[in-house]
């Protein structure tokens, strides 16, 4: 008789709790997120294509490696305060090419000092558009990570 009684009280705890749980915690956080209703945005219709890390032909410049090389080289100016404080190193930039072959989206992955990531940064939006990456033959969008060092002699 007493086990009756124990699973009977626990019954009728349970359910205590349990309308507790389904019927009034979730009709408090409705009446909570009614009150302070946030327009949403409306959804674009049209998808974004994916940004892809590697492929099967990557970006190329146009004029091959050695000329980007000599592009970065012959673009980049050293900034004045990095300069007289000898300040060197190696910032990394990562940024998007697109299926056009033109670049968006840069960031400093890593960077050294605020001027010569603005410096790393402003080169880059210098380049001109790259071959783009294909994948099965057709353009895609690829991240391209650049490494551009800092040295003084």
């Amino acid at each position: 008789m007493v086990v009756t009684f124990l699973t009977f009280h626990t019954f009728i705890v349970m359910k205590k709790y349990l309308s507790i749980l389904f019927f009034i915690i979730p009709v408090y956080l409705s009446a909570q997120t009614d009150t302070f209703a946030v327009a949403k945005p409306e959804a674009k219709e049209k998808t974004e294509t994916p940004v892809f890390a590697l492929v099967e032909q990557p970006a190329e410049f146009p004029d091959g490696d050695f000329e980007f090389l000599k592009f970065i080289q012959r673009t980049i100016q050293y900034p004045q305060m990095e300069r007289d404080n000898n300040i060197q190193g190696k910032v990394l930039l990562r940024f998007v090419i697109l299926e056009d072959g033109s670049i968006e989206n840069i960031v400093v992955a890593r960077g050294v000092s605020p001027g010569l990531d603005k410096e790393a940064v402003r080169v880059v939006k210098l380049l001109p558009k790259f071959k783009p990456a294909k994948q099965r033959g057709k353009p895609v969008k690829v991240y391209f990570n650049l490494p551009v060092s800092f040295k003084l002699d």
